[in-house]
């Protein structure tokens, strides 16, 4: 049922099918799946977002006390607030895990 595939027989599916076919014409229920759709996608991004950040905060954790801070910088595509940000939050908790610095930041 499922793959869009020819649903199989039986009062189950003759039930389900039912039921899809309600929520399909109820606007309330349309409205509301495409919200909770839109948020999910929202959300995706937001994690893929989070995800590349804690990239940068690692790099930011390895190379800034090589010297190079505007190389960093630049080569990470950050502010400097951004690069500001990171290094006091990795000064302040050095425990804890790029990914919990970047949910900081983000």
């Amino acid at each position: 049922y499922m793959a869009g595939q020819t649903p199989p027989e039986g009062s189950y599916a003759d039930n389900l099918d039912k039921a899809v076919k309600k929520v399909k014409i109820n606007e309330k229920w349309r409205r509301d799946y495409m919200t909770l759709a839109m948020k999910l996608d929202e959300e995706r991004e937001i994690g893929r977002e989070i995800g590349s950040f804690e990239g940068k905060v690692s790099a930011v954790r390895e190379g800034r006390n090589k010297g190079n801070d505007a190389f960093l910088i630049k080569i990470l595509s950050l502010s400097e607030e951004q690069f500001s940000s990171i290094c006091d939050l990795l000064d302040a908790y050095p425990e804890k895990s790029d990914l919990e610095i970047a949910k900081e930041i983000f």
